[in-house]
Protein backbone atom coordinates (compact mmCIF):
# COMPACT_ATOMS: atom_id res chain seq x y z
CA UNK A 1 0.00 0.00 0.00
CA UNK A 2 1.56 3.06 -1.02
CA UNK A 3 1.10 6.33 0.71
CA UNK A 4 -2.44 8.14 1.51
CA UNK A 5 -3.73 4.33 0.87
CA UNK A 6 -2.89 4.69 -2.99
CA UNK A 7 -2.04 1.23 -4.06
CA UNK A 8 1.04 0.85 -6.46
CA UNK A 9 1.80 -1.65 -8.46
CA UNK A 10 5.50 -2.21 -10.29
CA UNK A 11 5.90 -4.25 -13.64
CA UNK A 12 9.05 -7.12 -13.31
CA UNK A 13 11.91 -7.23 -15.75
CA UNK A 14 11.61 -10.12 -17.70
CA UNK A 15 15.52 -11.38 -17.92
CA UNK A 16 17.02 -11.92 -20.79
CA UNK A 17 20.03 -14.30 -22.20
CA UNK A 18 22.73 -12.83 -23.53
CA UNK A 19 22.35 -13.25 -27.13
CA UNK A 20 19.79 -12.66 -29.59
CA UNK A 21 17.61 -9.79 -29.94
CA UNK A 22 15.86 -7.42 -27.42
CA UNK A 23 13.00 -7.80 -26.28
CA UNK A 24 10.66 -5.11 -27.99
CA UNK A 25 7.01 -5.57 -26.37
CA UNK A 26 6.53 -5.45 -22.38
CA UNK A 27 5.28 -8.44 -20.33
CA UNK A 28 3.26 -8.82 -17.54
CA UNK A 29 3.79 -11.17 -14.53
CA UNK A 30 1.02 -13.83 -14.71
CA UNK A 31 -1.44 -13.63 -12.19
CA UNK A 32 -0.90 -10.01 -11.67
CA UNK A 33 -3.06 -7.17 -12.27
CA UNK A 34 -3.51 -4.91 -15.42
CA UNK A 35 -1.28 -2.02 -15.27
CA UNK A 36 -3.19 1.56 -14.76
CA UNK A 37 -2.09 4.85 -16.14
CA UNK A 38 -1.13 7.17 -13.42
CA UNK A 39 -3.00 9.57 -15.99
CA UNK A 40 -6.64 7.65 -14.71
CA UNK A 41 -5.26 7.51 -10.82
CA UNK A 42 -4.80 11.28 -11.39
CA UNK A 43 -8.14 12.10 -13.14
CA UNK A 44 -10.02 9.94 -10.11
CA UNK A 45 -8.54 12.16 -6.97
CA UNK A 46 -9.76 14.84 -5.91
CA UNK A 47 -8.06 18.23 -5.48
CA UNK A 48 -7.87 18.28 -1.78
CA UNK A 49 -5.62 14.79 -2.41
CA UNK A 50 -3.02 16.69 -4.00
CA UNK A 51 -0.42 18.71 -2.25
CA UNK A 52 2.83 20.99 -3.57
CA UNK A 53 5.89 19.54 -1.87
CA UNK A 54 9.55 21.30 -2.35
CA UNK A 55 12.47 19.09 -3.41
CA UNK A 56 15.09 21.05 -4.31
CA UNK A 57 16.07 24.77 -5.48
CA UNK A 58 17.33 25.30 -9.33
CA UNK A 59 18.72 28.02 -11.04
CA UNK A 60 15.44 29.11 -11.91
CA UNK A 61 12.92 28.38 -9.26
CA UNK A 62 12.09 25.51 -7.11
CA UNK A 63 11.35 21.77 -8.06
Amino acid sequence: MGRDGLLLWATAVVPRHKRGPHPTRKQLVEGEPEPIEVRKIAEELSDAAWSHIFLRYTERKEL
